[in-house]
């Protein structure tokens, strides 16, 4: 009888390591009845998955609806699998490839550049309020405007409507992520896609008449020629990626910093390790906690034989920490260098808002540095709500002073 590694729990989801580390020692290929899905936890093992297009594809959205919203009538999941599949996220080859050419534009470093100093004025502006009371919620008031903000500025959304928005993405995220898998859940992920959807299209319209200095219209101008429907898609799926993801991320740098102040000491008398304390922060705590592949014939991996067509999900929260690929894996290390993170994927997959992510958590970490000292307010911190693809602190209480 398998031993029982418990991966869909809200107890997992606040400290997942010792379960991993157990499975990657016992059973690092582990076939999971509950999800009907393999998971992947050794770092070689994910990186090939991940890298393989050939015998691992991602033209998998209608089994992976049925293990993330198994409450959806067939003919709803049917119409979902349909949709999804549009999204470069689950396409291959040549179509994902070209669907790649003009998101990758509006991820580009001047695109980047002009929306630098607003994301950096936001930071500042939230940290200067929090210390001037001597406390912040990292989450609440820094984490989630940073990020909202972002994602919204560069699609060009007006800023009355990010509330919607935030509402319409967090109910998203949990139908990635298995965090919808009730009937009402999985009934308002339906609703809210075709509200978004909708909005996302009446928008890509307007671009296409009035086009303006924003990643819409950076799309649509494209030498790969996309139509509205593509951008529209593409579009949707960006911005339900880049903001929760980008949120968590942030927080859970932060909540590294000051659980490991040497580290932040260090940071502080050597600021340009900034970008080495987020790599390090996206290897030790990834967002989020899985991808998924598909395989397209028999594989032998890890001593086991993974059959066509069944999901393979690498745990990037475990192989980040594989000792094999980073020495002593469970230590905070802003100068630690070697074998490249899953945090943002590998290979052809390789996640197209990584720079927009790096800017956002990097102008968070310059705005609280300038603050001589933190300090933890919670001995506990909590996680939630389940999600294998949104995983961070609920709330990150910072005490400020100095």
């Amino acid at each position: 009888m398998q031993p029982p590694y418990d991966v869909t729990s809200q107890a997992f989801f606040e400290v997942p390591y010792p379960t991993l580390r157990r499975m990657r020692e016992e059973d690092p290929v582990h076939w999971h009845e509950p999800l009907g899905v393999w998971l992947v936890t050794r770092y070689a093992d994910a990186d090939a998955v991940v890298r393989d297009e050939r015998r691992f594809r991602n033209d998998r959205a209608r089994d992976l609806i049925r293990v993330m919203m198994p409450a959806l009538p067939p003919e709803e999941a049917a119409a979902m699998a349909a949709f999804w599949s549009e999204l470069v996220w689950f396409r291959d080859g040549p179509g994902h490839a070209r669907l790649r050419q003009f998101m990758n534009r509006g991820f580009g470093a001047p695109a980047m550049d002009s929306l630098r100093p607003s994301i950096a004025a936001l930071a500042r502006e939230a940290v200067r309020r929090g210390r001037a009371r001597g406390r912040m919620d990292v989450v609440a008031e820094l984490a989630d405007p940073v990020s909202i903000n972002a994602i919204t500025s560069l699609f060009g959304i007006p800023g009355s409507d990010r509330e919607q928005f935030r509402s319409w993405i967090f109910t998203l995220f949990k139908g990635a992520g298995g965090g919808a898998r009730e009937g009402d859940q999985a009934r308002l992920v339906k609703e809210y896609t075709a509200a978004l959807l909708d909005y996302m299209k009446r928008l890509v319209e307007e671009r296409m008449s009035r086009p303006g200095d924003d990643t819409i219209s950076r799309f649509l101008a494209d030498p790969a020629r996309p139509d509205a429907h593509e951008v529209t898609l593409q579009c949707f799926q960006l911005i339900v990626a880049g903001y929760r993801s980008t949120t968590n991320q942030i927080a859970s740098t932060v909540l590294l910093l000051a659980r490991n102040p040497d580290q932040l000491a260090r940071l502080r008398a050597e600021p340009a390790r900034i970008k080495g304390a987020v790599e390090e922060s996206l290897r030790c705590e990834p967002s989020v906690v899985v991808t998924n592949r598909r395989a397209a014939e028999d594989v032998a991996l890890g001593g086991k034989t993974i059959r066509e067509g069944q999901l393979v999900f690498p745990v990037l929260l475990a192989a980040n920490r594989d000792p094999a690929a980073f020495p002593d894996p469970d230590r905070f290390d802003i100068g630690r260098t070697g074998a490249k993170h899953l945090g943002f994927s590998l290979g052809a997959h390789y996640c197209v808002g990584a720079p927009l992510v790096r800017l956002e958590i990097e102008e968070a970490l310059r705005a609280l540095l300038e603050v001589p000292r933190w300090e933890l307010l919670d001995e506990r911190v909590a996680y939630g709500p389940y999600n294998l693809s949104d995983r961070g602190p609920s709330a990150l209480r910072l005490g400020l002073s100095g």
